[in-house]
């Protein structure tokens, strides 16, 4: 019988009973969320609970190795029975620095963001946030943050170029979806999935519409449309193509990303195997190896831990290939 355990420090305290964890982590979002419901014992603790105390929640099962599932800071405090903190990743140190700035003259995404960390950890001394080595040098051809949180100005430009944005850690990635793996966790239908929500679908039958936007050098655009009139649009940016026959090249490899034999939903599993989004999670099904084999990029990570047990609900991304290789479990 698997015993959980778990270390969640807050500050200085820390705590090795909980009711209830829910951590929600996707690369689509900035900012990934913690939820705390702490047992009555803990009640006599809410007063020394502080907005902005650094937050770390450790979880494993009793004998096994122990991940680190959520570096944070604490958000909000809910003065309820049980008590409840609400916790966010270095997003929350985003949020409490205003940013104002414009770059007349050229400059890289990767500069702005530098600019908006630096600003940011001139106020955080603690614990820096750190730029990932994986950010690529977008060139733009000027830039202007109005009078913004520093949240806002990231989010700003993801919208604005169709960037992903997330942390690790205190690692800020800013870049192209999918632009960072980080991995591979193995799914044994009949080992280690307690059960799933999967949708097997062929890519005839999925109608995707792609638009697609090159931004050169000289800050001017190139603009294609691909795939089915009727289908659900999606945006893509790329930057500095300006051959129209590669732009288009570019937009087929990516429909093919979209459109693919496959499956499409999510997986519940126990605390092990730990997951996490950007990792890649190699599906073996022994009974149908042709149907459900295959590696998909892990979208969006959903960990419960508590009083009634520990669930991770894997949401499956964009095919990566398919195989009939079976994988280690990690």
């Amino acid at each position: 019988m698997f015993i959980l355990t778990c270390q969640i420090k807050i500050g200085d305290i820390t705590l090795n009973q909980i009711n209830d964890v829910k951590i929600e982590k996707s690369w689509r979002n900035l900012d990934d969320k913690a939820m705390l419901k702490l047992p009555r014992v803990n009640k006599l603790l809410s007063k020394n609970f502080e907005v902005g105390q650094p937050v770390t929640i450790t979880l494993a099962y009793e004998g096994e190795p122990s991940k680190v599932e959520f570096e944070g800071y604490l958000k909000k405090i809910k003065p309820n029975v049980p008590l409840v903190l609400e916790c966010e990743d270095p997003t929350w140190l985003l949020r409490q620095t205003n940013i104002e700035n414009v770059w007349k003259t050229s400059t890289t995404v990767k500069e702005i963001v530098a600019y908006i960390v630096e600003q940011v950890n001139k106020e955080n001394v603690a614990t820096p946030i750190t730029l990932s080595e994986d950010i690529k040098k977008i060139k733009l051809d000027h830039y202007r943050i109005q009078p913004v949180s520093a949240a806002e100005a990231i989010n700003q430009l993801k919208k604005s170029y169709g960037l992903a944005a997330y942390f690790r850690g205190h690692e800020l990635y800013i870049g192209m979806a999918y632009g960072k793996l980080e991995g591979r966790v193995g799914y044994h239908m009949a080992r280690n999935v307690i059960k799933n929500n999967l949708t097997f679908r062929r890519k005839e039958d999925v109608k995707i519409k792609v638009k697609a936007t090159s931004i050169t050098k000289d800050n001017k655009t190139l603009t294609i449309e691909s795939g089915d009139k009727q289908g659900d649009q999606r945006t893509l940016f790329f930057y500095n193509i300006t051959d129209e026959n590669v732009l288009k090249a570019r937009v087929e490899t990516e429909l093919g990303k979209l459109k693919f034999d496959g499956f499409e939903g999510s997986l519940s599993t126990f605390l092990i195997p730990y997951a996490t989004p950007g990792m890649t999670a190699v599906i073996t099904d022994p009974d149908h190896p042709k149907l459900k084999n295959g590696s998909y990029v892990i979208d969006s990570v959903t960990t419960t831990f508590g009083v009634r047990g520990a669930r991770r609900k894997v949401e499956l991304g964009a095919l990566v290939a398919a195989t009939t290789n079976e994988p280690d479990e990690t």
